[in-house]
Order: C-alpha cells, then sequence, then structure tokens
C-alpha cells in the first residue's frame, strides 16, 4: 500500500493490517511480504534499480522487493536494493560514489551498489569523486593535484579543519573549470565575522544568533602547506557572493593562506572574483607567502553590493596581505561594480599591513583601477609606515583614479617606463624567478624588472645605454656573435667590432650605411659582432643612413603567431599572412633563420621575416 489514510492520518505506514491474532495494534506483515508500506524511488540517469520481477501485468510490474506502478518503481523500508549505474565516466582515476537520499551506498564492484531502503521516499544520486592525490605529501614526493576533482578535493579538506601544515602539493596539469557561477570553493573557505580577527589573519568569530559564544572550528580553515602550481594554469572558476564578511568575505583561490602556508608557480587565467571584502585573484587573505604567481588579463577581480557598509580590499593577488608577495605579475582588471562606497582597490593587494608585509618585485601591467578613495597601481592602502615594506615594484597604467600611491622616487611602486632591450641603468640581476615556462621567467634587477623580452624601470630614470647579448655560431665557415634587434622609438649606434645588417628577399645581408654602426629608428636588422655582450648608445646627429640591400624583407617584434603559427605582413592590405622565420642556432652551432613555431609572441625588440609561400 502507499500514501493511505488511515484512522484520520493521511499517508500512514505501519498499518498494513490493523488486527490478527498476535498483535491488536496495526501493523505491517514482513513474512513474506504479507502488507508492507511502499516507498517512491526517483533515480538519476545512467542508474537502474536493479530487481527481479515476479509477476508482470500492463500496468504493475511486482518484485520480491517492490512494485513498478507505471513509470514509478516503490520498494518497501528495510528492504535491501541494488544499483548500477550504466553511464560510462570520463577518462582518469574516479570512485563513482552512489547516494541514497544522501547517504552513500557501499561499492560491489562491476559498477554494481547495494543499500538499504529508509522508510521513506528515495531520492537516488551520484558523482563523480577523483581518488585521492598521488604521492605521499613531503618536499621530495609532493601530493600530486592532476584534475580539478583533486583541487576541489583540497578545498574540501581544508575547508574541514585539515591546514596541511608541513604538506606538500604539485599541480601537473592546467585545470580548467566549466565558466558556470559558483563552480569552486575558496580553499580555506572562512565566511565569518572579522569582530576578533587578529593580525596573523587566525579567525576567532562570534556565533550572530549568540555573539558572546565562540565558533571554535572556524580558525581551523586556512591553508598553511605549500602549493606548487608547476607553473599551469587555472581557469575558467567563477565565485560570486552578496552580503557581509561572514558570506562574502576572504574570497579567492585561497581564501586564507596562513603564516606557514605556501603558494608559488600559479596561472591564473579567465576567472572571476567577486566579494564584499578581502577578495584577491590567489588569496583574500595572504598571511604567509605568494611567490612568483601570475593572474592575467582575463581575470575580474570585483566588488559585490555592500549595502549599508563599505566594500573594501580588493587586489589582483591578494585582497589583503599581512605576509610576503614576491616576483608576481598581474594584469587583472579590479572592478568596483558601480558601487560608490568600496575603496581600496590595488593592482597587486588592496592592502597591507606594515610590520609584517614584503612586497618586492611584482610588476602590474593591468589597464583597470577604479576611481576611489585609496586606490593604487600596486596597493591601494600602505598602512603607516609600510611604504618601507615596497621594494622594486613597477606597473604600466599612466594613471590610477584616486589613486593614493603612484610614482615613488625610491624605487618602491613606481611608474615604469618600457625598453626593448636591456639598459645599463637597471643595474646588478639581483634575482629570478623560474618554476613557470621559460617565457613567463620574471628577472629582477637592481632597478627593474624584466618579463617576456621587455625591460622595465622607473620613468623618471634617463637610459643612455642599452645592452644587447648575442649568440656564437658559424655561417660559411666563419664564426661570430649573432643577433637581430629593433628599436621603434629610437636610433641607436653601434660599438666598433658590431655591425649592423638589413636583409633582401633572396636572404642576402648588406650592411647599414658606409660602417653598419649606426641602426635608423624603426630598422630591423641583423647583428654581427666580435663579442657577445655590445652596447648600444643613442644616436641624434640625424644623418641619413643608406640601405645597401634595395629593400630590407626583416621585421621588428612583436608579433603574435596565430593557430597556424602564422602571422600578418606588416603593411599588407589585404591581409597577407606568412609563417615567421627567426635567427637561431642548431645543434651543430650553424647560425640561421628558421621557422618560429612557438605559441608565444616574438619578442618586442627581434626581428624576424615572413615567408608567404
Amino acid at each position: 500500500y502507499r500514501a493511505c489514510t488511515v484512522a484520520g492520518t493521511e499517508n500512514a505506514t505501519g498499518v498494513g493490517v490493523g488486527n490478527d491474532s498476535s498483535n491488536s495494534s496495526a501493523h505491517d506483515i514482513t513474512t513474506n511480504q504479507g502488507a508492507l508500506a511502499l516507498y517512491s524511488f526517483t533515480l538519476p540517469t545512467n542508474v537502474t534499480l536493479e530487481r527481479t520481477a515476479s509477476t508482470s501485468l500492463p500496468y504493475c510490474k511486482t518484485y520480491d522487493n517492490g512494485a513498478d506502478i507505471g513509470a514509478t518503481s516503490y520498494s518497501y523500508a528495510t528492504a535491501s536494493i541494488q544499483l548500477s549505474y550504466t553511464g560510462a565516466p570520463p577518462a582518469g582515476e574516479y570512485v563513482l560514489a552512489v547516494y541514497v537520499n544522501g547517504d552513500i551506498a557501499t561499492y560491489n564492484g562491476n559498477n554494481t551498489y547495494t543499500a538499504t531502503r529508509p522508510a521513506e521516499d528515495v531520492t537516488v544520486t551520484y558523482g563523480l569523486v577523483a581518488i585521492p592525490w598521488r604521492g605521499d605529501g613531503t618536499a621530495d614526493s609532493p601530493w600530486l593535484i592532476e584534475r580539478r576533482e583533486q583541487l576541489d578535493l583540497l578545498a574540501t579538506n581544508v575547508n574541514g579543519g585539515n591546514d596541511y601544515s608541513g604538506k606538500y602539493f604539485l599541480q601537473t596539469a592546467d585545470l580548467v573549470y566549466d565558466e558556470t557561477e559558483n563552480n569552486f570553493v575558496p580553499i580555506g573557505d572562512a565566511m565569518i565575522s572579522s569582530d576578533s580577527d587578529d593580525r596573523n589573519g587566525h579567525v576567532k568569530p562570534n556565533d550572530p544568533y549568540n555573539p558572546h559564544e565562540p565558533v571554535p572550528r572556524a580558525h581551523h580553515a586556512v591553508f598553511q602547506g605549500t602549493y606548487d602550481g608547476g607553473g599551469h594554469t587555472i581557469s575558467g572558476i567563477r565565485v560570486t557572493r552578496t552580503g557581509v564578511l561572514e558570506t562574502a568575505g576572504r574570497i579567492g583561490l585561497f581564501s586564507i593562506i596562513e603564516s606557514a602556508g605556501t603558494v608559488k608557480n600559479v596561472v591564473l587565467a579567465n576567472s572571476t572574483f567577486t566579494g564584499f571584502k578581502y577578495v584577491g585573484g590567489i588569496a583574500g587573505n595572504n598571511v604567509g607567502t605568494i611567490q612568483n604567481c601570475r593572474v592575467k588579463d582575463d581575470v575580474t577581480i570585483g566588488a559585490s553590493d555592500p549595502g549599508i557598509s563599505a566594500g573594501i580590499c580588493f587586489g589582483g593577488i591578494a585582497g589583503s596581505a599581512q605576509g610576503s608577495v614576491i616576483g608576481c605579475i598581474s594584469a587583472a582588471s579590479l572592478s568596483n561594480g558601480g558601487y560608490t562606497n568600496t575603496s581600496r582597490f590595488g593592482g597587486i593587494v588592496g592592502t597591507f599591513n606594515p610590520n609584517y608585509t614584503t612586497i618586492r618585485n611584482c610588476l602590474y601591467t593591468g589597464t583597470t583601477i577604479p576611481a576611489g578613495s585609496f586606490n593604487g597601481a600596486i596597493a591601494g592602502v600602505a598602512q603607516q609606515g609600510s611604504l618601507n615594506r615596497l621594494f622594486n615594484n613597477f606597473y604600466t597604467c599612466a594613471s590610477v583614479p584616486g589613486g593614493e600611491n603612484g610614482s615613488d622616487a625610491e624605487g618602491k611602486a613606481e611608474l615604469a617606463a618600457t625598453y626593448n632591450f636591456k639598459p645599463v641603468e637597471i643595474g646588478e640581476q639581483t634575482d629570478s624567478y623560474a618554476g613557470l615556462t621559460a617565457d613567463e621567467l620574471l628577472i629582477a634587477y637592481e632597478h627593474g624588472l624584466s618579463y617576456k623580452g621587455v625591460y622595465y624601470m622607473s620613468n623618471a630614470t634617463t637610459v643612455s645605454t642599452a645592452v644587447l647579448t648575442l649568440v656564437q655560431g658559424t655561417k660559411d665557415g666563419v664564426s661570430a656573435y649573432w643577433g637581430t634587434f629593433y628599436d621603434g622609438t629610437r636610433r641607436n649606434t653601434l660599438p666598433e667590432g658590431a655591425a649592423a645588417y638589413t636583409m633582401d628577399s633572396y636572404h642576402h645581408l648588406y650592411r647599414l650605411g658606409d660602417n653598419g654602426r649606426v641602426i635608423p629608428v624603426g630598422v630591423a636588422v641583423v647583428i654581427i659582432a666580435d663579442r657577445a655582450t655590445i652596447n648600444l648608445t643613442p644616436n641624434t646627429d640625424g644623418s641619413t643612413i643608406i640601405d645597401h640591400s634595395g629593400g630590407n624583407f626583416l621585421h621588428g617584434g612583436p608579433v603574435t603567431p596565430d593557430g597556424e603559427h602564422k602571422v600578418p605582413v606588416p603593411g599588407s592590405d589585404p591581409e597577407v599572412k606568412g609563417f615567421p622565420y627567426v635567427l637561431s642556432v642548431d645543434s651543430n652551432g650553424v647560425i640561421g633563420f628558421r621557422q618560429f613555431t612557438g605559441t608565444d609572441a616574438i619578442p618586442a625588440h627581434k626581428a624576424y621575416y615572413i615567408k608567404t609561400q
């Protein structure tokens, strides 16, 4: 029987028989399934209920443990039920978990599962659960993050109280999320009141319904381990939270990185993080160390409706920093969502603490910082004394509406001038940040940075000399040092022992001018020299330089090939595309132009030619 009204009780159960010789109260008869209450099954696609039919009528099938009436399946309570999954799990190491009203069913092998039928209507669901990480969590054998489900598992475990202090993770592949809303929960998610936060980011929240009683679990929701992104990309994340700090604060890939935590070598792309307070690409709140991370230009850090409160602390790398941010590059767009009561937007961090924070060798190449108070290209708010914690940071956006920290003569957070060559004034190399792909290498110098072939220095610095590094190679049995060069902004002079050449359509080289030592503005050349390093100095004499080739078929970068590895011929109309060729040395030391098959841009100071057939 099903959904009966017995003695005035709707949907009564346990009333199969009202009276018999052994029991005067209403009850079910279990012997031979004599009189039992039935409960419905709701099954998802690809999951079937396995049963053996005992009778079959046009509109009803009965089984040893239930019945099908129309399109609905029923069975009685405590019956052992068997479920089968008929779909095909995606490639990878997965466990298919089947749930009966939220309780996991027992896996029997061969895609079959058993569970005890609860005394209620049942909804069956299933999900693919990534097998826990390979490795043992040590520095020598870190746990491997190979699929996005395993990153989700890390988030689940950290948010459940495991901070992974002293443990190591290594991402070994790009992780792509599906771009649906709220498809990710930040690692170390701690949506709690800020009333009792201490300087270390420990959270000691109060229950909003009983503000004098602490909630003991919340301060465990932080990350204390080491996460190495391995130079791989995480993309497609969408997190949008509204409300106050308890529900919409500390939003990022990581919510809180605690003092012992390190996140490094992560590339974040095509993602959006929107919240009320402490919102950043890599972390909402960083108390530990973020190093050598990249946040790409298709990432947006935004503010949700703060209501009557003020939404604060939004950063390309971290919303709030009480730890170190080192060697990071952000091109993220920052948005106030149209809410004027928001502030503290920074290209790298929204705000930072002077006593515990170091921001060093960071670069902001984005263009969008919203108008408002306490907004800056590197940091929105540098609290009292914290300028002493900024070292060698640069930005390229010329103006910041309402900006608080613009050009700083002490080399802490400066508007950058960019160069296609290495200026002598940039000084000696002080650091480099490996761990990403070769084209993502960031190099730090005494007075600047270099990234993707571009050098960044203070726009207040007068640059007089450029340094060009050549490679040794042989051609026609003659050994020399070779390179290509292009400068679209100034005329340069080469030192003695070096000469510049243009190239005709037959790939013949012709020396520029009388001695090849003056390179006009916008002329791409091959340089041949007697040493590996040469200095280029500005030339202002204005004399005419004759190109003896009768036409130069070299072009100057930057240019990015398309999916077919082709680039447009400059000035062609209609547009013509061809394959770019760049100067390189083969394994035998022979110099020559060879087809460029990379996916990244040919750098700004390099020359190339195009083959259209």
